[in-house]
């Protein structure tokens, strides 16, 4: 294990305490789940995130509209594509930013296949832990993209 002269100096030597949580979180390694959306969890997440647009919560307007019938919320997509990562990860990391483009829309009825896949881990001192990189995309049952995600998350062995 490489010591640092400076503690505040970046290192590339990862604790080994901290290389043998998750040692799987290598670049390559993936990951996910599916899960079938219901119209009721449409509405609820629109309702419980203030999101009042009626392409949620009102078939008769969603109808009419592009979309041909009620669609789920960013609310709820982000929610399905978040969940394998906290799941998977069980308190021991913390998302730190990312971004993710809606591509196709997810109707009730849809089962959205949620997955990720690591790209890079680096020791990062100062923020006491390890920085993993991640893609992810969901698609419905019929292969369709609905989301695409690049996100970042710190692992540490206690928070």
């Amino acid at each position: 294990m490489a010591i640092a002269n400076d503690e505040n100096k970046d290192t590339e030597i990862e604790p080994p305490a901290l290389a043998a949580m998750f040692p799987e979180m290598q670049a390559g390694f993936e990951w996910g789940l599916g899960r079938t959306v219901t119209d009721a969890e449409i509405a609820l997440v629109a309702t419980l995130t203030g999101d009042n647009n009626p392409f949620h919560l009102d078939e008769e307007f969603a109808r009419a509209s592009v979309f041909k019938g009620r669609i789920a919320s960013a609310s709820l997509v982000l929610g399905l594509m978040f969940g394998p990562m906290a799941t998977f990860f069980q308190g021991k990391a913390v998302g730190l930013d990312g971004d993710y483009r809606i591509h196709n829309a997810l109707r009730a009825g849809d089962t959205l296949t949620v997955r990720w896949r690591a790209l890079n881990r680096k020791y990062v001192p100062k923020l006491r832990g390890t920085v993993v990189e991640f893609e992810g995309t969901g698609s419905n049952q019929n292969g369709i993209t609905v989301i695409t995600m690049h996100h970042s998350g710190l692992m540490r062995e206690k928070f």
